[in-house]
């Protein structure tokens, strides 16, 4: 399954409130240490509109894998528009 599907997954998982099918899902698939996944979900966030339920929930997203000592991408400083 493409990863932008699996980010798509997950967000939906995390709106539901449903912390462990996100960690079963992050676990099963092996993406807490996919470092193109941590990527992709830092390029989502710096797309989506500051202040967006989208943007919440992929900084959740990023948030929760990485205090689950998953792979977290490094944050570019000075792209925000």
């Amino acid at each position: 399954m493409p990863l932008i599907d699996q980010a798509h997954r997950l967000m939906h998982l995390w709106r539901a409130g449903d912390e462990a099918k996100v960690d079963d899902y992050l676990d099963t698939r092996g993406l807490k240490r996919n470092a193109l996944f941590a990527q992709l979900l830092q390029a989502l966030i710096e797309l989506a509109p500051a202040g967006s339920e989208e943007r919440s929930i992929l900084e959740s997203l990023s948030n929760h894998i990485a205090s689950r000592g998953g792979i977290s991408a490094p944050r570019q400083i000075g792209m925000e528009v």
